[in-house]
């Protein structure tokens, strides 16, 4: 009977073993910013670390967020601005030159939306839920003030440190 105690006892210390090391590893990860690739050893390359860290006043506030080539973010804001086209289920012809004109207009901001993502202004941000509002959204007054952040600062910035846009006012 001993012997099965020690048997017991050496098992579920391995396995507490096993999951402090697990718990280690995931919050270096989590606050590193690096990120490993399963079965193996080293880091998965991604972004750099003095571009994946933010920085924290006394209060917890984000002071700085990572600045990023606006090159990058041009080319995305591109791809994402032209929505897709309806066509009425009643007309099957080509889209009208009026449409082509409207896609053409829809390509056209989005180039004015990338240089307005640097255009430094005040964002309020939800550090709980990794959100970013305008000042004058309805949802900022139900931010807990533990996780709220107001900052004056680029859209890309907000959006290269891993904040999504709030989609009911849509910074």
């Amino acid at each position: 009977m001993k012997i099965v105690k020690k048997i017991i006892y050496a098992l579920l210390a391995l396995v507490l073993t096993g999951a402090v090391v697990l718990v280690g590893i995931i919050l270096f990860a989590e606050y590193s910013g690096r990120r490993f690739t399963p079965g193996s050893t080293h880091v998965a390359e991604g972004i750099e670390d003095d571009k994946s860290r933010l920085v924290y006043d006394e209060n917890g506030n984000v002071v700085e967020l990572p600045s990023e080539s606006s090159d990058s973010l041009a080319t995305t804001g591109q791809e994402t601005a032209a929505p897709a086209q309806d066509i009425p289920s009643g007309d099957a012809s080509a889209p009208s030159e009026d449409a082509s004109v409207t896609v053409q207009e829809v390509a056209a901001g989005a180039e004015t939306t990338s240089e307005e993502d640097n255009i430094e202004r005040v964002y309020v941000m939800d550090m709980g839920a990794n959100l970013f509002h305008t000042a004058d959204c309805p949802y900022v007054q139900e931010i807990k003030p533990e996780d709220l952040s107001e900052m004056t600062t680029s859209r890309a910035k907000i959006l290269n440190a891993g904040y999504q846009p709030c989609t009911s006012c849509n910074p």
